[in-house]
């Protein structure tokens, strides 16, 4: 099939009611701050897959699809947006040389995944529909007061704490809507700062 690639150098700024939507194989890279105004769409088709190397600034309207979002270049903020669909990503992945910085929730439908350098995610909630998968290691994740909450996203699939690394959370909740849809901490990669997992653990 068909597949586009896109690359802007310095900053990707949405403005005056503008819409991007990517092709559905394709890629968009920016190697820089991703900004999106009020009034303005980016939008993923398929299982796109979409990069951004600066600061991620969402004051509009961010459509996911099923595509993965990667997180690189150095330390940057990802304001994820005022709104619960404004928040949604479906894949993410931390690949970082300094840290991401999380300021406002953040929605992973499917996978979220580290493999270099740090997420801080401060006191916000991660909304997470499958997977976290760390490889990285305890260093990858500052927790802070942070609350990381296991929910279905967007399939029925059971879910799995899995990667290379440990992780340490603050607080954890597991809300799974059904008995066979549950989080697998089989490999003991996790700890918990403050509360337990639940017994579907």
């Amino acid at each position: 099939g068909n597949k586009h690639v896109i690359a802007w150098p310095h900053i990707l700024q949405m403005k005056n009611g503008a819409s991007l939507t990517t092709s559905a194989a394709g890629t968009l890279t920016v190697s820089g701050p991703v900004v999106i105004d009020a009034g303005t769409t980016l939008a993923a088709s398929g299982a796109a897959t979409m990069r951004c190397d600066g600061t991620w600034t969402n004051n509009g309207t961010f459509t996911c699809a099923t595509s993965t979002m990667s997180f690189r270049g150095g330390s940057a903020t990802i304001t994820t947006g005022g709104s619960a669909a404004a928040q949604r990503f479906y894949n993410v992945t931390i690949n970082t040389s300094g840290t991401k910085t999380l300021s406002g929730d953040i929605d992973i439908d499917n996978t979220l995944r580290f493999t270099a350098g740090v997420f801080a995610s401060g006191n916000f909630t991660l909304y997470v529909g499958l997977n976290w998968t760390n490889n990285i290691g305890v260093g990858g994740f500052t927790f802070g007061t942070s609350t990381v909450y296991f929910n279905t996203g967007v399939g029925a699939a059971d879910g799995a704490l899995g990667g290379s690394g440990q992780t340490t959370f603050y607080n954890v909740t597991v809300d799974r809507t059904t008995t066979t849809n549950s989080i697998s901490n089989a490999a003991a990669n996790a700890a918990i700062k403050d509360g337990s997992f639940p017994n579907v653990l």
